[in-house]
């Protein structure tokens, strides 16, 4: 028998905090699937003129680059960051180790 008092669905193990909960609200999850392809997926050498070839892609690029991979990404893994970096000419390459998560932040409320 119901008391008419709603009870409160158990929390989750990971939160969501700040601007994360409004940003997720309303999110169509096609569009993280799709994301996740473009990860998989993506191969800079696959651009037209490079027939294939990252490491002519990487040294196409004549901008300056300031590469900050992070030693914990699993998507990414720092030895792929490492092995891309010598080819772009210009690059300040800035590994870090700090598990900030997506959103850059380490827990409620840090700035």
């Amino acid at each position: 028998m119901s008391s008419g008092v709603r009870r409160r669905p158990p929390r989750s193990r990971w939160r969501i905090v700040g601007g994360d909960r409004q940003r997720l609200r309303g999110a169509d999850a096609n569009d993280y699937i799709l994301q996740a392809r473009t990860w998989e997926r993506h191969d800079v050498g696959t651009t037209k003129g490079f027939d294939g070839s990252v490491e002519r892609a990487l040294r196409s690029i004549t901008v300056p680059v300031l590469y900050m991979p992070s030693a914990t990404d699993l998507y990414f893994p720092l030895g792929d960051a490492e092995y891309e970096r010598q080819f772009i000419a210009h690059v300040r390459f800035r590994a870090h180790s700090i598990a900030l998560g997506p959103s850059g932040r380490r827990g409620r409320g840090a700035r």
